[in-house]
């Protein structure tokens, strides 16, 4: 009877949480609901994007059917649901700085610049001897950075006159029409600007300069760049309801709690993280120490020592069924892009074995690029 009345108790309470992720029957929502729904308005906001409705309907509900600190916690936090809109070359860009670095110097390779001729330079990778530059690169990485910080000098100029840069492509774009740099015989004058860099597969080079007016030399320094950082390359994978609804009964074997996995598809080499809730309950024998470990693995029937979490009933306490909600969390590398399974396991530690259950309400899983 205490076996059977825990086994209802805990199937009654997934049956209310698959009620609530389900959107097929007509309800007020609830004020998680509405929080959720608020999280997502003010995250749509921030990004300027608009998600699309079926994916926008299951972020709703994974967000309902969080607990009600873990919703609030997330309000207080703002619309943090990850980045929606990230990757433009022109915009929302990650900043790394590097040690200042010689890029150009015309005094020592391919003399000064003429005026109204344009000349071509590398940014990213290494070989910049040729201009003057450091054979080693200067640690901007080819193939990420999309614009860069590089501080122009026009050295010993001729006459007066201006100095404008460019992003390469093949096309070989025209200038623009605003300068980087005025400069005046008798200064050598300096200016620190962002330059956007080519995108193109593959760029000859990455930069373009010319000169009006009046030639001079250039010396140019990089501190830092920007690099795509697309909004693809970090994901959060939900599963909320797979397992409701469905108990295990849990032993000295380890076991595959209700089915409960997520799969995850990494674009890139990186790293995952993975949580899980777990709705628990032992039934208790006096003078019996009782003691659930909980993990998550990469495949269903192993329960390793790393990363667990623990449900415990000591041995003095009097006899009965014990309910709790559990949490369980573990993170593992993705050494290349592809996907990646993870499983919610359960074993008894201590204990009797086949009278204790498990149900596993939301699983998620966040992926981050190296």
């Amino acid at each position: 009877m205490m076996r059977l009345s825990l086994r209802l108790a805990l199937l009654g309470l997934a049956t209310l949480a698959a009620g609530a992720l389900r959107a097929d029957e007509p309800a007020e929502p609830s004020e998680k609901q509405k929080l959720a729904e608020a999280l997502v308005q003010r995250a749509e906001a921030a990004a300027r994007v608009s998600l699309d409705p079926q994916f926008r309907g299951a972020v709703i509900r994974a967000l309902a059917a969080l607990s009600d600190e873990e919703l609030a916690a997330r309000a207080e936090r703002g619309a943090r649901l990850g980045p929606l809109a990230l990757g433009d070359p022109t915009s929302q860009l990650v900043y790394s700085s590097v040690a200042p670095c010689r890029l150009i110097d015309t005094r020592v390779m391919g003399g000064s610049l003429a005026p109204g001729t344009v000349r071509d330079f590398k940014v990213v990778g290494t070989g910049l001897q040729g201009q003057g530059g450091q054979a080693a690169g200067c640690n901007v990485p080819a193939g990420r950075a999309t614009a860069a910080v590089v501080n122009f000098v026009a050295v010993n100029p001729v006459g007066p006159g201006n100095l404008r840069s460019w992003a390469y492509a093949p096309s070989l774009p025209p200038p623009p029409d605003a300068s980087i740099i005025n400069f005046s015989p008798g200064f050598n004058i300096a200016n620190a600007v962002v330059v956007t860099l080519c995108t193109a597969v593959p760029c000859d080079s990455d930069i373009r300069v010319r000169a009006d007016a009046s030639g001079t030399h250039l010396v140019a320094d990089v501190v830092g760049y920007f690099e795509r950082f697309p909004k693809e390359q970090i994901r959060t994978f939900l599963t909320p309801g797979t397992a409701v609804g469905i108990a295990e009964d849990v032993g000295a074997t380890c076991v595959n709690v209700a089915n409960a996995q997520v799969t995850v598809a990494a674009p890139v080499p990186g790293r995952i993280a993975v949580r899980a809730n777990l709705r628990l309950g032992i039934t208790h024998t006096p003078g019996l120490q009782d003691s659930m470990l909980l993990v998550i693995s990469t495949t269903p029937t192993s329960c390793p020592s790393s990363q667990i979490s623990r449900f415990r009933v000591p041995a003095g306490l009097p006899a009965g069924e014990y309910v709790d909600t559990v949490p369980v969390a573990a993170s593992f590398d993705a050494a290349t892009a592809g996907s990646y399974t993870y499983y919610v396991n359960a074993i008894m530690e201590e204990g009797p074995d086949g009278l204790d259950l498990a149900i596993v309400p939301l699983i998620d899983a966040t992926f981050y690029p190296n």
